[in-house]
């Protein structure tokens, strides 16, 4: 519960259901509150969107430009956008994960820098006898790329079926701070892996396999 910051009602809405104010976000808002929703891994996208155009008709621009305050359309606007960045992010099953982990202090914001996790040995070993097994003979080398792709989908089909999993748990409430730091490990796991994706990829291109 908070207080209009125009006329000091309490307010239950973006909008203030007595003086007509939009309220400006405030300190500790986040993209979950900002759409009235849950913390949690798991939205429900048809009631996120319901919500979404709910909110976005009550802080529509237009509706403020004759308001009792100059600074209403101002602040509908800034809000407005703060919505639409929050419904872009929840709507995204990776960028929700990787919001909610910055939220809860487990990973850095997007363009921070961070450590590559290091490869599994005994990939790194198959990669490079990959590598080699192309240099040295690519015709022959087709089905050792074949089998090394396959394997990589499968780690990662494994390590989503992990972290879908923990997500769950986290969200029914279950060992809440073990499940996020075992989701942060297996979210930096599946950066290797999706590097070594690329990487397949771009051998598979030069070979004109692709």
């Amino acid at each position: 519960m908070k207080n209009c910051l125009f006329c000091g009602v309490e307010i239950l809405s973006p909008v203030c259901a007595k003086c007509g104010g939009p309220q400006p976000v405030a300190p500790g808002e986040d993209y979950f509150s900002l759409l009235e929703v849950k913390r949690g891994f798991k939205q429900d996208l048809p009631s996120l969107e319901k919500k979404f155009y709910e909110i976005s008709r009550m802080l529509h621009p237009d509706r403020f430009a004759a308001g009792n305050d100059t600074k209403w359309k101002v602040i509908s606007v800034e809000r407005m956008s703060a919505v639409n960045r929050a419904y872009q992010t929840l709507t995204k099953r990776d960028a929700l994960r990787n919001y909610l982990l910055e939220l809860e202090g487990l990973v850095k914001p997007e363009g921070s820098a961070t450590e590559k996790p290091a490869i599994p040995a005994e990939l790194a070993e198959e990669w490079f006898s990959l590598q080699d097994a192309v240099m040295e003979a690519p015709t022959t080398a087709v089905t050792q790329l074949a089998a090394f792709g396959s394997d990589l989908k499968k780690r990662a089909d494994d390590l989503k079926a992990r972290i879908q999993i923990l997500e769950d748990q986290y969200d029914a409430g279950e060992g809440r701070s073990e499940s996020l730091r075992l989701i942060e490990k297996l979210v930096s796991d599946g950066q290797y892996l999706r590097s070594m994706e690329r990487d397949l990829l771009r051998l598979k291109s030069r070979l004109g396999l692709e």
